[in-house]
């Protein structure tokens, strides 16, 4: 199990954008939910207008989440990198790059991936006044970690 932290004022921040999009990108899996296994791995005419607001959480040269949301930019150039939260420890902006690369494949696995997070579990987050957006990885699934509340007198 890993526990990746993230920044709840960054992620807030992301939730925002991801919301604000005419238009979102879609993970494989989102795909694969919508049109089948056999048309998840090539982009579908339209299916941005489909994607719905979340954040994906990737894993490359580091672990992050990131708005899969399209704005469009003043020129009409969607290809603007979009806005990221690095997971505490996992920035290779920060780090060295192939410190951070090894980091990333011991905490989650070698291979590249972007997962679908949805929004309601940073509004938990954001509900329970999370100082951090906490999330657990096992190899079969993620989850949202909240704090503990303390117990009523």
């Amino acid at each position: 199990m890993t526990r990746l932290l993230f920044d709840m004022e960054q992620v807030a921040g992301l939730a925002r954008h991801s919301r604000a999009a005419p238009e979102r990108r879609m993970t494989m899996g989102q795909r694969a939910e919508i049109y089948g296994e056999d048309r998840c791995a090539t982009q579908q005419p339209g299916e941005e207008r489909l994607a719905p607001p979340c954040l994906w959480l990737v894993k490359d040269e580091g672990i992050y989440l990131m708005s899969p949301g399209i704005h469009p930019e003043p020129h009409g150039d969607r290809s603007a990198r979009a806005p990221v939260a690095y997971a505490s420890g996992f920035d290779p902006t920060r780090d060295d790059r192939m410190a951070v690369w090894d980091r990333a494949r011991d905490a989650v696995g070698g291979d590249d991936f972007a997962e679908a997070v949805p929004l309601e579990w940073v509004d938990a987050a954001l509900a329970a006044r999370s100082p951090e957006f906490a999330l657990e990885f096992v190899p079969d699934s993620i989850g949202l970690l909240l704090p503990a509340r303390a117990p009523k007198r």
